[in-house]
């Protein structure tokens, strides 16, 4: 007959204590880093056209750039089916794209602006929605390399301004005239229908959502908080982008004339959980300047911006000092502040672990990801836990983020020394292997270009195995 079980715990309580050491504690990396899902995106061959095929992704990406913008340019077949030669080259531009490490902002368009003739080509919404239906298939299959949605569809640019399609059939055409309700409504219903339930859509104008704009919103009487956010619910999909940052007190019509403060707290509230991203396009000194673009992309917690337009602007943003920070701080910037592990550990006994992140960027990240924390013997993995509780969407700025549990390994050598490394990989399988895709944490020393995860520490020493004393075997 063995020991009661509650003398062998007392018994090994103290060592599992012992075992114990004072929390790891890491400096901060000083420099920027080219995480995926964040930071300054780029723009390729065609405006962005992910369908032609001779864009240079790999070059892009040699720049730092972790972001694409994706055009599905569909104005040749406003009023027909996409041919296959055209699905085929869409398929392989996203091919490109992730063969370089990249991710797509996508915007589906059926004009280039004013360009074209004036009102902007526009498809009507049933040809569009048969072309959603085209395409989902694609999206589907892409949606690894794809970050997220911009609505698009509508008006000039895909802007959702000066359109045809979507205006008020009682008003005669206006040049930066929006959609009705109901046809803001029925675009995003599409999109939401025909785009992967884990992405986003990013709409023009936050008044759009807004719900203190009663039932011109797209979602009346609804807003997204913690408890919503991440779900399939249409108004927790539903995020902004801003094509004119800076650019004006209503950065050129994105805010109603009145009202703008309220707009703005609204949107500071929304970005919380869904994104928000856009480019420049005034270089008026008195808006597009560092204070202002560094207290607005901290309060609408900015996740990218256009590396190329308005280069007026961005190269105010240089001249004047804010552009690296801009650069490290878009999206997320995770700071691994400590790790409490153990030393010693035994096989077949649970040792504990907590870690602790802060972030230091303007926003968490958009995507879902998980956070595994591995435990190696050289280069093989003895233990692997999905950390508790820890999501890296809910990581806000301006806090710290705690996650504790507990992992086991077994069948390990005592005396063998063992690594711990947090590992943040892409959670779409065919990215998941890829270190480009995993995310670096903004520490010093941590990081492992070869296998995308962050070392906490290479000391953790494989103790005997603990064994009851003869003394408490009872016959």
């Amino acid at each position: 007959m063995t020991a009661p079980r509650n003398l062998l715990a007392a018994l090994l309580l103290p060592l599992a204590a012992a075992l114990q050491a004072e929390p790891i504690v890491y400096a901060p990396l000083a420099g920027a880093i080219d995480n995926p899902e964040r930071g300054f995106y780029s723009v390729g061959s065609g405006n962005g056209s992910l369908a032609d095929l001779s864009t240079d992704y790999g070059f892009i990406r040699s720049q730092g750039v972790t972001l694409v913008y994706g055009r599905l340019n569909l104005e040749p077949f406003v009023a027909t089916a996409l041919p296959p030669s055209y699905l085929g080259d869409l398929s392989a531009g996203f091919g490109l794209a992730r063969a370089a490490g990249l991710k797509a902002i996508v915007r589906v368009v059926y004009n280039d602006g004013f360009a074209t003739p004036n009102p902007p080509t526009e498809a009507t919404l049933g040809q569009t929605r048969a072309h959603l239906q085209q395409l989902q298939p694609i999206f589907e299959a892409n949606k690894d390399v794809i970050l997220l949605f911009q609505a698009g569809i509508v008006g000039a640019w895909g802007e959702w301004h000066s359109t045809d399609q979507y205006r008020d059939p009682l008003e005669a055409y206006a040049d930066n005239n929006v959609p009705t309700p109901a046809g803001r409504r029925s675009v995003v219903d599409a999109l939401l229908e025909y785009t992967p339930a884990n992405r986003f859509i990013q709409i023009r104008r936050p008044w759009f959502k807004d719900p203190d704009f009663g039932a011109e919103a797209l979602f009346p009487g609804e807003q997204v908080d913690a408890a919503t956010a991440f779900t399939s619910l249409g108004v927790a999909r539903v995020g902004h982008h801003n094509d004119c940052f800076l650019a004006s007190n209503t950065d050129f019509g994105t805010y109603q004339g009145s009202g703008i403060n309220a707009q703005k707290n609204f949107l500071a509230e929304d970005t919380r959980f869904v994104p928000m991203g856009g480019e420049t396009c005034n270089p008026d000194i008195d808006f597009a300047n560092c204070t202002r673009a560094l207290d607005e992309m901290a309060r609408f917690h900015y996740s990218y911006l256009n590396l190329l337009y308005h280069p007026d602007v961005l190269s105010e943003f240089r001249n004047s000092g804010c552009f690296d920070e801009i650069n490290r701080r878009l999206g997320y910037r995770f700071e691994l502040v400590s790790a409490d592990l153990p030393t010693t550990v035994q096989n077949g006994v649970a040792a504990n672990f907590t870690v602790t992140i802060r972030n230091v960027g303007f926003a968490a990240a958009i995507n879902q990801r998980p956070v595994y924390l591995l435990v190696l013997d050289g280069a093989t993995i003895v233990a692997q836990v999905e950390v508790p509780g820890a999501d890296p969407r809910r990581w806000l700025p301006g806090a710290d983020h705690a996650h504790s549990g507990s992992f086991t390994v077994s069948g390990v050598a005592p005396g063998a020394t063992l690594s711990a490394a947090l590992w943040l990989p892409d959670p779409e399988p065919a990215l998941q292997q890829l270190p480009a895709y995993s995310i670096r944490l903004a520490s010093e020393n941590v990081w492992q270009p070869a296998t995308g995860r962050n070392v906490l520490t290479d000391s953790i020493t494989v103790g005997p195995t603990a064994t009851v004393p003869d003394a408490f075997i009872l016959n």
